[in-house]
């Protein structure tokens, strides 16, 4: 326990105390969080009307993952061909 000096002189701090001060830091802390997520989704909405946001480039060509199938081979075979998993070539198949 802390003490603090005041009119009444030296009191001893309780818990009650403290969790109010640690919930008036959270809830400081949540709303940076929110303003930090407001300028950053403002930021990809420009970089999208510019044209330049476009998201990550596709890695995994399902076509060629659907033809290697139909020429016969399993799907670990497609996932080490391919350098990918064997989980990528099923949920490429499902599509």
């Amino acid at each position: 326990m802390a003490e603090i000096c005041g009119i009444e002189g030296v009191r001893k701090t309780a818990a009650r105390e403290s969790r109010l001060l640690i919930g008036v830091l959270g809830a400081v802390a949540a709303f940076e969080v929110d303003i930090r997520r407001e300028r950053q989704m403002e930021g990809v909405r420009k970089a999208q009307a510019a044209g330049k946001y476009r998201g990550r480039p596709a890695s995994i060509d399902p076509t060629k993952i659907k033809e290697l199938k139909a020429g016969g081979m399993g799907a670990a075979a497609i996932a080490k061909q391919m350098g990918i998993g064997r989980a990528s070539v099923y949920r490429a198949l499902a599509a």
